[in-house]
This record gives structure tokens, C-alpha cells and sequence, in this order.
């Protein structure tokens, strides 16, 4: 499905992610405005938005991987998760994501996987988890993988001209299948940025 495609899937498109999540994003204004300046620059027009959600179950395997590595790793990991949730009657709920937890001497901490309807049993590596409930910060990506990375500046730029605090480890969801559409121009991603509640 998902597994040759993200061949295209860049560095950049994950290791810019990373930088300052967590943090407190009430910036002042003059870097704010830089910060949005620079990535509508390199991500084009995305609009974006703050909502509830609610936990999603998911299986996932977790895995430290070199930047330049990540599509080879997401295109044997994805089809893993895959085939475990077919060989165990276990239904979908949604597209694959990926979530960006950390960076460990150069390396990503990365975590990926499908969505499931219901908690699900895992084995070995591939576990059963969530993504979290809470307040978030979403948008649409429009476009190729290796231009994710300006979209996920866009977004923490977004949140800090808006005064929220990131609260956690963002994350992907791939909306368009690259084997089912081949013009990358059309490939949407949804992201995710955890924020703090309003008090």
C-alpha cells in the first residue's frame, strides 16, 4: 500500500520537526512573524486550526532511525503493522501516521502505525498504544513528503502567533495513498501538534 512510496519520504521532512517540542511557544511578535514569514515562504497557504480530539487506539512499532533512513524504515515498518492487523481480524480505523518523540545523538526517535477501531493485542515489536486526546493544533499538508518539514514550521508558527504551547510529540497522517494517486502534487497529509489546555 504505503511501503514503496515513502522511498520520497526526505530528511527534512522530519528531522525540522523536532526542533524545540516540547517548548513555550509565546514568542515575541518580531520572531513570531519572522518565523511565520519564512515558513508560508518554503510551505505555501496552509490554514490551520485548533480542536478537541479523542483518543485513537493504534499499533505501532517504535524505532530510532538516521534522517536520511526514515523512508527505508517507514516502508518496511508500515506493511509489518499491516499484515499483523489482517492476520488478526484486527480493522483499520484510519490512515498510517507517524509520530516525531525525539532526537537521541543524531538519531530520530520515531514511532509509526495504523489506527485500529478497538484496543487490539500487539506482539513483539509491533505494540498497542494511542494517540492522544486533547486539544491540538491540525492542518492539511498539500504536496510531496519532502516538503513536510516547512509545513511542520508553518504549524509551530502558527501556534506561537496564537500563544498555545506545544504539549507533546507532533505527528502525521497519511491521507493519500501514493500507489492509488502517483502526482505527489495532490498527496495530503494531516498534522498534529499537541497544545496545552485553555485555562
Amino acid at each position: 500500500m504505503f511501503g514503496n512510496a515513502f522511498q520520497s519520504h526526505a530528511a527534512d521532512a522530519s528531522t525540522s520537526n523536532l526542533e524545540g517540542i516540547p517548548m513555550n511557544l509565546k514568542l515575541s511578535g518580531l520572531f513570531v512573524g519572522l518565523l511565520l514569514w519564512t515558513a508560508a515562504t518554503f510551505a505555501g497557504e496552509i490554514e490551520f486550526s485548533t480542536k478537541t480530539i479523542e483518543e485513537q487506539p493504534v499499533l505501532s512499532m517504535r524505532f530510532t532511525v538516521a534522517p536520511t533512513a526514515i523512508s527505508q524504515k517507514l516502508g518496511s515498518v508500515l506493511p509489518r503493522i499491516f499484515m499483523y492487523a489482517q492476520q488478526n481480524g484486527i480493522e483499520m480505523a484510519g490512515q498510517p501516521f507517524s509520530r516525531y518523540h525525539g532526537m537521541d545523538g543524531g538519531k530520530l526517535e520515531m514511532e509509526a502505525g495504523i489506527p485500529v477501531k478497538e484496543k487490539a493485542k500487539g506482539e513483539g515489536d509491533i505494540v498497542a498504544g494511542a494517540l492522544p486526546a486533547g486539544r491540538v493544533v491540525t492542518g492539511t499538508h498539500l504536496g510531496p513528503y519532502e516538503k513536510l518539514g516547512a509545513s511542520h514550521e508553518a504549524m509551530k508558527a502558527w501556534a506561537a502567533d496564537k500563544q498555545e504551547t506545544a504539549n507533546g510529540a507532533p505527528w502525521e497522517c497519511y491521507i493519500t495513498d501514493p500507489m492509488t494517486e502517483p502526482d505527489s502534487s495532490k498527496w495530503k497529509t494531516e498534522l498534529f501538534l499537541p497544545v496545552a489546555a485553555q485555562e
